[in-house]
Protein backbone atom coordinates (compact mmCIF):
# COMPACT_ATOMS: atom_id res chain seq x y z
CA UNK A 1 0.00 0.00 0.00
CA UNK A 2 1.76 3.52 -0.90
CA UNK A 3 2.59 5.72 2.02
CA UNK A 4 1.16 9.15 2.46
CA UNK A 5 2.17 12.35 1.48
CA UNK A 6 5.39 11.14 -0.67
CA UNK A 7 5.03 13.55 -3.78
CA UNK A 8 2.55 16.46 -4.33
CA UNK A 9 0.27 14.30 -5.91
CA UNK A 10 -1.00 13.54 -2.21
CA UNK A 11 -1.91 17.34 -2.23
CA UNK A 12 -4.03 17.72 -5.85
CA UNK A 13 -6.88 15.07 -6.37
CA UNK A 14 -6.47 13.65 -9.66
CA UNK A 15 -8.27 14.79 -12.42
CA UNK A 16 -10.02 11.25 -13.47
CA UNK A 17 -11.18 8.70 -11.71
CA UNK A 18 -12.58 8.76 -7.80
CA UNK A 19 -10.99 10.93 -5.92
CA UNK A 20 -8.68 9.88 -2.57
CA UNK A 21 -10.38 10.96 0.12
CA UNK A 22 -8.87 8.39 2.89
CA UNK A 23 -8.86 10.11 6.61
CA UNK A 24 -4.97 10.33 5.81
CA UNK A 25 -4.96 11.71 3.10
CA UNK A 26 -7.02 14.67 4.14
CA UNK A 27 -4.74 15.14 7.20
CA UNK A 28 -1.73 15.39 4.63
CA UNK A 29 -3.37 18.04 2.86
CA UNK A 30 -4.61 20.06 5.60
CA UNK A 31 -1.04 19.78 7.39
CA UNK A 32 1.13 20.89 4.03
CA UNK A 33 -0.95 23.72 3.59
CA UNK A 34 -1.01 24.88 6.98
CA UNK A 35 2.40 25.08 7.29
CA UNK A 36 2.54 27.10 4.45
CA UNK A 37 -0.28 29.55 5.75
CA UNK A 38 2.53 29.76 8.91
CA UNK A 39 4.95 30.73 6.50
CA UNK A 40 3.27 32.92 4.20
CA UNK A 41 2.56 34.58 7.53
CA UNK A 42 6.01 34.65 9.23
CA UNK A 43 7.25 36.16 6.12
CA UNK A 44 4.91 39.28 6.15
CA UNK A 45 5.39 39.90 9.86
CA UNK A 46 9.46 39.80 8.98
CA UNK A 47 8.84 41.98 6.23
CA UNK A 48 6.80 44.54 8.20
CA UNK A 49 8.26 47.89 8.59
CA UNK A 50 6.45 49.80 11.27
CA UNK A 51 6.12 53.61 10.58
CA UNK A 52 7.81 56.28 12.99
CA UNK A 53 9.72 53.30 14.60
CA UNK A 54 10.32 54.51 18.27
CA UNK A 55 13.69 55.40 18.76
CA UNK A 56 16.13 53.68 20.46
CA UNK A 57 19.13 56.00 22.17
CA UNK A 58 19.11 59.08 23.78
CA UNK A 59 17.91 61.32 20.98
CA UNK A 60 15.99 64.00 22.04
CA UNK A 61 12.92 63.21 21.38
CA UNK A 62 9.75 64.70 23.36
CA UNK A 63 6.08 62.80 23.50
CA UNK A 64 4.99 65.92 21.37
CA UNK A 65 7.60 64.58 17.87
CA UNK A 66 6.71 61.58 16.16
CA UNK A 67 3.32 60.50 15.14
CA UNK A 68 1.08 57.36 13.76
CA UNK A 69 -1.63 58.08 12.32
CA UNK A 70 -2.02 61.67 13.04
CA UNK A 71 -1.22 61.23 16.66
CA UNK A 72 1.27 61.20 19.20
CA UNK A 73 2.88 57.79 19.35
CA UNK A 74 5.52 55.66 17.66
CA UNK A 75 6.11 51.73 16.71
CA UNK A 76 8.44 49.63 18.60
CA UNK A 77 8.97 46.10 16.65
CA UNK A 78 5.36 44.98 17.03
CA UNK A 79 4.29 47.39 19.49
CA UNK A 80 2.79 50.59 18.91
CA UNK A 81 2.75 53.29 21.99
CA UNK A 82 0.12 55.73 20.85
CA UNK A 83 -1.79 58.76 22.27
CA UNK A 84 0.47 59.97 24.64
CA UNK A 85 -0.70 62.87 27.04
CA UNK A 86 0.66 64.34 30.29
CA UNK A 87 -1.37 65.87 33.22
CA UNK A 88 -0.08 66.92 36.61
CA UNK A 89 -1.59 68.84 39.65
CA UNK A 90 -0.12 70.29 43.28
CA UNK A 91 -1.91 71.01 46.75
CA UNK A 92 -0.14 74.56 46.41
CA UNK A 93 1.97 77.16 44.51
CA UNK A 94 5.55 75.45 46.27
CA UNK A 95 5.94 72.18 44.89
CA UNK A 96 4.55 73.88 41.41
CA UNK A 97 7.49 72.29 39.04
CA UNK A 98 5.45 70.18 37.03
CA UNK A 99 6.93 68.29 33.08
CA UNK A 100 4.80 68.84 30.02
CA UNK A 101 4.98 66.25 26.87
CA UNK A 102 7.67 68.59 25.82
CA UNK A 103 9.80 68.10 28.75
CA UNK A 104 9.28 64.27 28.92
CA UNK A 105 11.76 61.83 26.42
CA UNK A 106 11.24 58.01 25.59
CA UNK A 107 12.61 55.78 23.76
CA UNK A 108 11.67 51.90 22.84
CA UNK A 109 13.37 49.19 24.59
CA UNK A 110 13.72 45.27 24.62
CA UNK A 111 14.77 43.28 21.62
CA UNK A 112 12.55 40.41 21.21
CA UNK A 113 8.56 39.80 20.97
CA UNK A 114 8.87 36.72 21.87
CA UNK A 115 10.64 37.00 25.20
CA UNK A 116 9.70 35.20 27.89
CA UNK A 117 11.34 37.27 30.56
CA UNK A 118 10.78 41.26 30.90
CA UNK A 119 14.67 41.53 30.94
CA UNK A 120 14.37 41.69 27.20
CA UNK A 121 10.72 42.21 26.10
CA UNK A 122 9.38 45.28 24.50
CA UNK A 123 8.02 48.54 26.27
CA UNK A 124 9.41 51.87 26.63
CA UNK A 125 11.45 54.28 28.76
CA UNK A 126 10.06 57.73 29.98
CA UNK A 127 12.75 60.65 31.84
CA UNK A 128 12.79 64.11 31.51
CA UNK A 129 14.94 66.66 30.04
CA UNK A 130 13.56 70.05 32.11
CA UNK A 131 15.90 73.07 33.34
CA UNK A 132 16.92 71.71 36.72
CA UNK A 133 14.05 70.99 38.67
CA UNK A 134 11.54 73.16 36.92
CA UNK A 135 9.51 70.76 34.64
CA UNK A 136 11.44 67.78 35.80
CA UNK A 137 10.15 64.69 37.90
CA UNK A 138 11.68 66.38 40.72
CA UNK A 139 10.36 68.57 43.87
CA UNK A 140 11.47 69.89 47.72
CA UNK A 141 9.78 71.89 50.90
CA UNK A 142 10.04 72.33 54.41
CA UNK A 143 6.77 73.25 55.04
CA UNK A 144 5.66 71.56 58.57
CA UNK A 145 2.17 70.75 56.73
CA UNK A 146 0.02 67.30 56.17
CA UNK A 147 -1.13 67.43 52.61
CA UNK A 148 1.27 68.67 50.72
CA UNK A 149 1.43 66.47 47.53
CA UNK A 150 2.69 66.54 43.92
CA UNK A 151 1.14 64.76 41.12
CA UNK A 152 2.44 64.08 37.67
CA UNK A 153 0.77 62.06 34.98
CA UNK A 154 1.23 60.36 31.51
CA UNK A 155 -1.12 58.59 29.89
CA UNK A 156 -0.80 56.42 26.51
CA UNK A 157 -1.99 53.08 24.95
CA UNK A 158 -0.57 49.89 24.16
CA UNK A 159 -1.93 48.23 20.63
CA UNK A 160 -0.65 45.35 19.64
CA UNK A 161 0.20 46.17 15.61
CA UNK A 162 -1.80 45.25 12.50
CA UNK A 163 -1.61 41.73 11.70
CA UNK A 164 0.43 40.47 14.82
CA UNK A 165 -0.82 37.15 16.29
CA UNK A 166 0.67 37.97 19.54
CA UNK A 167 -1.40 39.12 23.11
CA UNK A 168 -0.42 40.82 26.24
CA UNK A 169 -0.12 39.21 29.11
CA UNK A 170 2.33 40.43 31.21
CA UNK A 171 3.31 44.58 32.41
CA UNK A 172 6.71 45.39 34.10
CA UNK A 173 7.15 48.94 35.93
CA UNK A 174 10.46 49.92 36.79
CA UNK A 175 12.44 53.18 37.94
CA UNK A 176 16.15 53.48 37.80
CA UNK A 177 18.71 56.06 40.15
CA UNK A 178 15.85 57.73 42.35
CA UNK A 179 16.96 59.95 45.05
CA UNK A 180 14.20 60.85 48.13
CA UNK A 181 15.87 62.88 51.10
CA UNK A 182 14.14 63.95 54.20
CA UNK A 183 12.06 62.04 56.89
CA UNK A 184 8.56 61.71 55.76
CA UNK A 185 5.72 61.37 58.28
CA UNK A 186 1.74 62.06 58.72
CA UNK A 187 -1.27 59.91 57.52
CA UNK A 188 -1.91 59.08 53.62
CA UNK A 189 -4.42 61.31 51.05
CA UNK A 190 -7.04 60.51 48.48
CA UNK A 191 -6.72 63.70 46.14
CA UNK A 192 -9.56 62.21 43.52
CA UNK A 193 -12.44 60.19 44.54
CA UNK A 194 -12.51 56.64 43.50
CA UNK A 195 -8.20 57.10 43.25
CA UNK A 196 -5.47 55.42 45.21
CA UNK A 197 -4.61 56.38 48.75
CA UNK A 198 -0.76 57.56 49.10
CA UNK A 199 1.46 57.20 52.13
CA UNK A 200 4.11 59.89 52.81
CA UNK A 201 6.75 59.35 51.00
CA UNK A 202 7.05 58.57 46.92
CA UNK A 203 4.43 56.33 45.11
CA UNK A 204 5.37 55.37 41.37
CA UNK A 205 2.01 54.08 39.72
CA UNK A 206 1.60 51.95 36.76
CA UNK A 207 -2.60 51.76 35.95
CA UNK A 208 -3.44 49.86 33.18
CA UNK A 209 -7.01 49.27 31.94
CA UNK A 210 -7.46 46.72 29.12
CA UNK A 211 -10.28 46.82 26.94
CA UNK A 212 -11.28 47.71 23.23
CA UNK A 213 -10.27 50.58 21.22
CA UNK A 214 -13.53 52.17 21.79
CA UNK A 215 -13.01 52.61 25.92
CA UNK A 216 -10.84 54.63 27.33
CA UNK A 217 -8.95 55.00 30.37
CA UNK A 218 -10.76 55.31 34.00
CA UNK A 219 -10.33 55.19 37.56
CA UNK A 220 -12.69 52.74 38.25
CA UNK A 221 -12.20 50.39 35.03
CA UNK A 222 -13.36 47.09 34.87
CA UNK A 223 -10.09 44.61 35.18
CA UNK A 224 -8.06 47.29 36.35
CA UNK A 225 -4.34 46.37 37.03
CA UNK A 226 -2.08 48.91 39.01
CA UNK A 227 1.71 48.30 39.53
CA UNK A 228 3.06 49.66 42.63
CA UNK A 229 6.57 51.08 44.09
CA UNK A 230 6.95 53.20 47.26
CA UNK A 231 9.72 54.70 48.24
CA UNK A 232 11.16 56.86 51.62
CA UNK A 233 14.88 56.87 50.71
CA UNK A 234 17.02 56.75 47.50
CA UNK A 235 16.83 53.58 45.25
CA UNK A 236 19.46 52.67 42.02
CA UNK A 237 16.66 50.29 40.99
CA UNK A 238 13.34 48.85 41.57
CA UNK A 239 10.67 47.16 39.78
CA UNK A 240 7.52 45.41 40.11
CA UNK A 241 5.07 42.90 37.44
CA UNK A 242 1.83 41.38 36.80
CA UNK A 243 -0.23 39.31 34.28
CA UNK A 244 -3.70 39.58 33.29
CA UNK A 245 -6.19 36.85 33.84
CA UNK A 246 -6.93 37.03 30.22
CA UNK A 247 -4.52 38.27 27.39
CA UNK A 248 -4.73 41.35 25.50
CA UNK A 249 -4.79 43.03 22.11
CA UNK A 250 -4.78 46.58 23.54
CA UNK A 251 -4.02 48.61 27.12
CA UNK A 252 -4.78 52.07 28.24
CA UNK A 253 -2.07 52.86 30.56
CA UNK A 254 -1.50 56.00 33.22
CA UNK A 255 2.08 55.84 34.66
CA UNK A 256 1.82 58.26 37.89
CA UNK A 257 4.60 59.91 40.02
CA UNK A 258 2.95 60.96 43.28
CA UNK A 259 4.96 62.68 45.88
CA UNK A 260 3.48 63.32 49.36
CA UNK A 261 5.34 65.21 51.66
CA UNK A 262 3.92 64.65 54.82
CA UNK A 263 4.52 66.55 57.87
CA UNK A 264 7.92 67.13 59.37
CA UNK A 265 10.49 70.16 60.13
CA UNK A 266 12.83 68.77 57.88
CA UNK A 267 13.30 69.45 54.54
CA UNK A 268 12.05 66.19 52.16
CA UNK A 269 12.65 66.23 48.50
CA UNK A 270 12.92 64.00 45.45
CA UNK A 271 14.34 63.83 42.21
CA UNK A 272 14.10 61.35 38.82
CA UNK A 273 16.19 63.49 36.89
CA UNK A 274 19.12 63.60 34.97
CA UNK A 275 19.80 67.36 35.40
CA UNK A 276 20.54 67.55 31.94
CA UNK A 277 22.94 64.58 31.40
CA UNK A 278 23.34 63.99 27.73
CA UNK A 279 22.29 59.69 28.39
CA UNK A 280 19.62 59.24 30.32
CA UNK A 281 20.66 57.44 33.92
CA UNK A 282 17.21 58.33 35.46
CA UNK A 283 14.02 57.03 34.20
CA UNK A 284 10.75 55.06 34.48
CA UNK A 285 10.65 51.88 32.29
CA UNK A 286 7.34 49.79 31.21
CA UNK A 287 7.32 46.40 29.31
CA UNK A 288 5.30 43.77 28.40
CA UNK A 289 5.06 40.15 28.02
CA UNK A 290 2.84 38.42 25.21
CA UNK A 291 1.88 35.14 23.94
CA UNK A 292 0.32 33.64 20.47
CA UNK A 293 -3.28 34.14 19.75
CA UNK A 294 -5.12 30.81 20.21
CA UNK A 295 -6.02 31.20 16.65
CA UNK A 296 -2.55 30.68 15.43
CA UNK A 297 -2.35 26.86 17.33
CA UNK A 298 -5.60 26.01 14.69
CA UNK A 299 -2.61 26.39 12.13
CA UNK A 300 0.30 25.26 14.31
CA UNK A 301 -1.29 21.37 15.40
CA UNK A 302 -2.08 20.58 11.88
CA UNK A 303 1.58 21.43 10.67
CA UNK A 304 3.05 19.12 13.57
CA UNK A 305 0.57 16.17 12.97
CA UNK A 306 1.53 16.09 8.99
CA UNK A 307 5.35 16.55 10.33
CA UNK A 308 4.91 13.17 12.11
CA UNK A 309 3.02 11.40 9.46
CA UNK A 310 5.97 12.01 7.08
CA UNK A 311 8.73 10.91 9.90
CA UNK A 312 6.92 7.93 9.70
CA UNK A 313 6.22 7.30 6.10
CA UNK A 314 7.88 4.37 4.64
CA UNK A 315 10.13 4.12 2.24
CA UNK A 316 10.14 2.90 -1.21
CA UNK A 317 11.32 -0.85 -1.51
Amino acid sequence: MPSLCRSYRDLIPPRMGPRRRSPMTVVCRVSYFSALLLSLAGLAQASHTPPNACHVTDSNIFLNNGTVGGTHGCTHIDKVFINFSTAGSTSNGILNFLPGDGNIEFMGVGSSASASTFATSLGIRFWTAGNGSASDWAASTSADANGLWWDSRIRYDVQIAAGDPNLIYGAYLGIANLTVTGTYTGVGITPVANGPTFLPGLTILKEICPGSLNVAFAENCSGKVTLTLSFTASSNSSSTSASFNTPQTNLFVRDRIFWHAGNSNNTRSFSLDDGNASVATSWIENRYLQVPEPSSFLLVAPAFIGLGILRRRKKPA
